[in-house]
């Protein structure tokens, strides 16, 4: 027997969550190819992206068109030089070296910049659809 799990979503590009739009713990996913990802309301009221690691040369939600800023520990591979960055509550601190004598490659991090493919998604969502609540997931 399966059941489906339904979460808040969206496809629209840079769209974060705010806190009013959580509860605590309730996850929220963004669904646009180029900014995935998973976010929680913490126990502090402020909203927490849970994964994926953003991947580009620039930095995520440069260009918000939900909830402004970063959460928190997000990370972002940063492909201008191939640098691992942590947003430290306010500012992007580099944690690995950018190049290292040509040793740091994208393929180090097991990443790609193309499509991904995250196995979640039962179902489309179409790009009108913003922050409904039925995303079906699979479960075992």
């Amino acid at each position: 027997m399966s059941e489906t799990i339904k979460f808040k979503r969206t496809s629209i590009l840079q769209k974060r969550p705010t806190a009013a739009q959580l509860d605590l713990g309730e996850p929220a996913v963004v669904l646009h190819q180029s900014s995935f990802g998973v976010f929680l309301e913490d126990s502090n009221g402020d909203i927490r992206k849970v994964g994926p690691i953003h991947v580009g040369s620039s930095a995520p939600n440069g260009s918000a068109a939900g909830s402004s800023g970063h959460a928190l520990g997000e990370g972002w591979l940063d492909t201008n030089n191939n640098s691992l960055k942590v947003w430290d509550g306010s500012q992007w601190i580099s944690i690995s070296g950018g190049g290292g004598g040509g040793s740091t490659h994208l393929e180090d991090f097991g990443l790609e910049t193309g499509s991904v493919d995250y196995g979640l998604v039962t179902q489309s969502v179409s790009s009108n659809e913003d922050w409904g609540s039925s995303l079906s997931l699979l479960s075992n």
